[in-house]
């Protein structure tokens, strides 16, 4: 493309290339014109300004594998005073990542200079804005200390940058991930920007939520440990300020837990729950207890009904399960390992009624009654025992003396 004295043009979005001189002169007195957004490459000369060629403006093109670069022997401007153009054999640094060079670059033939080199060529072509993903999902509840993973996708990525709750800005690189370490429980709303080399935006603003704390769960109709005589209806209610899951288990088998349960059968229960909410917090509760509608056995009760004695203090004794609870006149009596009991009981004169109750642990009773006749004791006839016939047979004794003494 050559440009002979000519002023006062635009040459934008071009792809220039292969030519075996120039890809671009301007000569002579060709002024004011403006050279951007272009693809310059494989040409031997890039751009070739001469012959009182000024004032022109040349940024945002990209300079590939040409002989020579750029030749200006005139006076020119190759940035537009924030950004040059893209340079393949530029050999400064960029020690701020803002993608352009610390130090100018030198153009050939004169005293001009790129004094903003770019570090990646100006996609101008791509009008792909970046593509921001995130893992876990948006509006997720999450733990404290879960890493949140962006991904941002674009070839000509130029730069990215992040804020927290609409707090500083900090530049954001790969691999684009964000912890959560020492968060409080709360909501936190990330601004997530990315800007490729087209100059495509994007800005995407994404909402976690951090819970730390666990479901509570309860259980009404039934207690840990307890004992039942009749059927159970029990319900499941869990707290969580986010939505849970929820799943039950009664001697391991599975139950809708949204549901009142009922249960009939007499035998021993395990009952297990689990909730997990949004965040992956989890809480259990085990619930053990029995349904048991059987009164307790009641036997080998000693004395039997009807029982006669003129003693006055009688032992009641008999046989129970060994968790029961064994009263005897409404007293409490001690029941042994092995179920056996007995105790005391004071007998007045005439009829004793004697109740013997046993009650097991879900509060089934088993009652028992037996009578006791307290007689009269017999009239004691001497102090000492045997005294009185040991005293008549000496009188006997002494008088069939006498009668022989009496004969002789």
């Amino acid at each position: 493309m050559f440009l002979y004295n000519s002023s006062n043009n635009n040459i934008n979005a071009c792809f220039i290339y292969n030519n075996t001189y120039n890809g671009i002169r301007l000569c002579p007195y060709s002024n004011n014109n403006i050279i951007k957004n272009c693809r310059i490459y494989n040409n031997s000369y890039g751009i070739k300004i001469e012959f009182s060629s000024n004032n022109n403006s040349i940024h945002h093109n990209g300079f590939i594998n040409n002989t020579i670069q750029a030749y200006d022997e005139c006076i020119n401007f190759w940035d537009d005073g924030t950004e040059g153009n893209y340079w393949d054999d530029y050999s400064g640094s960029d020690t701020d990542n803002d993608g352009i060079g610390e130090t100018p670059y030198t153009i050939s033939g004169g005293a001009n200079a790129d004094n903003y080199p770019l570090m990646h060529e100006f996609t101008w072509w791509d009008t792909e804005k970046p593509i921001i993903l995130v893992s876990p999902d948006n509006n997720s509840v999450i733990k404290p200390n879960t890493v949140i993973d962006f991904d941002i996708k674009d070839d000509n990525l130029r730069n990215a940058t992040c804020s927290i709750n609409n707090g500083n800005v900090t530049s954001f690189s790969s691999p684009y991930d964000i912890s959560t370490e020492g968060w409080a429980d709360g909501t936190y709303s990330i601004m997530i920007y990315a800007e490729d080399w087209g100059r495509n935006k994007v800005s995407k603003t994404f909402i976690f939520i951090v819970d730390s704390i666990p479901p509570t769960i309860s259980v009404t109709g039934v207690a840990d440990n307890a004992y039942y005589n009749a059927d159970v209806n029990f319900l499941i209610e869990v707290i969580d300020a986010n939505p849970y899951t929820l799943s039950g288990e009664l001697n391991n088998v599975s139950f809708d837990p949204n549901a009142t349960i009922s249960v009939i059968a007499e035998k021993n229960y395990v009952l297990f729950v689990q909730a997990t909410d949004k965040a992956g917090n989890t809480a259990e509760k085990t619930i053990v207890f029995t349904i048991d509608k059987t009164k307790p056995i009641l036997s080998d009760i000693s004395p039997a009904t009807g029982t006669k004695t003129a003693d006055s203090m009688i032992t009641v004794s008999g046989k129970t399960e060994t968790d029961a609870v064994v009263k005897i006149n409404g007293i409490n009596v001690l029941v042994s390992s092995d179920g056996t009991f007995s105790k005391e009981i004071t007998l007045v004169k005439g009829d004793n009624t004697i109740t013997i109750t046993a009650t097991d642990q879900a509060g089934n009773t088993n009652t028992q009654t037996i009578t006791v006749t307290k007689t009269e004791e017999k009239e004691k006839k001497g102090f000492i025992p045997g005294f009185e016939s040991l005293t008549i047979l000496m009188i006997l004794v002494a008088a069939i003396l006498l009668r022989r003494k009496r004969l002789k």
